[in-house]
Formats: structure tokens, sequence, C-alpha cells
């Protein structure tokens, strides 16, 4: 399913094994809510772009990177639009082989370089990671707020990943650390004692 426009409502659908990304939106107010992405063949379940976008209490399930790097969600920027303002609340994700979200912006040294992704509200949700070290990669994303969330790896912070608020999550114990940094994202980064290497 890919909608690109403004002002959308995305709700209540299932859709098993769909062409990866399962969902995929661009555009301003945009909302995804209560709907079900199963086994996207090769690829992320849900892909975002744009701005005051809200992602809400979905269930994605069984990613593999079987065939390609397989995410719960991601944005990044290749000829797409930054990310902005976007709330990811509520949603599952399990099973997943990669990363429950990736996000990168323009400026992460593989993106087309406009603009700035920023303001990513990350809130409890469920995230069940198989094989990558990271449950949630930021990029030159600025202003993420994470908290609340209960997953099975570390929060990465990378490439000017500034003024993040990391809070009230919970960590597997298996964990070492619930954040890795990198220098460049340290300014006004708040939350656990960083343990290493993003």
């Amino acid at each position: 399913m890919t909608v690109e426009a403004d002002h959308v409502v995305v709700e209540g659908y299932t859709l098993d094994r769909p062409t990866a990304p399962g969902i995929e939106i661009t555009g301003h107010d945009i909302t995804v809510e209560n709907n079900t992405v199963t086994r996207p063949p090769g690829g992320d379940g849900l892909r975002f772009f744009g701005t005051d976008l809200k992602i809400l209490h979905n269930t994605i399930l069984r990613t593999s990177n079987r065939y390609g790097h397989a995410d719960c969600m991601q944005t990044f920027a290749d000829d797409t639009p930054p990310s902005r303002r976007v709330l990811i609340e509520g949603n599952r994700c399990e099973g997943i082989d990669n990363m429950c979200l990736m996000a990168e912006s323009p400026h992460d040294g593989e993106g087309d370089g406009h603009g700035h992704s920023s303001d990513l509200t990350i809130r409890d949700n469920y995230c069940e990671t198989l094989k990558a070290s990271r449950t949630l990669m930021f990029e030159d994303v600025q202003h993420a707020t994470v908290t609340g969330n209960t997953f099975g790896a570390a929060i990465g912070l990378a490439i000017h990943s500034t003024g993040a608020h990391v809070s009230g999550n919970k960590a597997s114990p298996r964990i070492h650390y619930e954040v890795g940094i990198d220098a460049s994202s340290r300014p006004g980064c708040t939350g656990p004692r960083p343990g290493g290497a993003p």
C-alpha cells in the first residue's frame, strides 16, 4: 500500500505477504492506525516520509533479511523528503530480523542532502528484533524522544543525532547498555549513561 498525499488516514487493513514495504507513506498529516502487516518478502514493514505523521497501534510481523535489509519501520532520504514531527506510538514489531526503526536524515552520508529529519517521538512500542544489534538506530536525526518502549537491543545515536531524550524504557537484561552514541551526537542528549559506540 502506497500513499503519496496529504491529510490521509490509513486504518484497519490487513496485509499478508505484501510487496515490501508493506505500507509506504509520503506527505503531510498522514495517520496509519490499527493495521497489520505480516511477512513482507524482502523488505520493511512500513516506510514513512514527510511531516506531521502518526503511526499508531499497528502490528508488523516477521520481516526477513533473507532477500535484503528488513526493518519493522524505516525512514531515509534518497529522493524523498525528510521526516519531521512524527509520532510512533503503541505499535508491536514482532519477529523482526533487523531493526524496529532505522531513521536516516539527508545528511547521513548516503542521502540526497535536502532538509533535516527531526522531532521523532517513539513511545510505548513493543520491539522484538532477532538479528540486529540495535533496536532503534538514528543517523543525523535531531530531537528524538524514546520513552516507555519495550525492546531487546540497544538504541544507536550517530552522525549528529543531537538532542535525544531517552527515558522509561524496558530493555532486555541481556544487553550491556541501553544507549550507544558517537561524539557528534552527545550534545543535548539526556537519559541513561551511554555505554559504547552506536
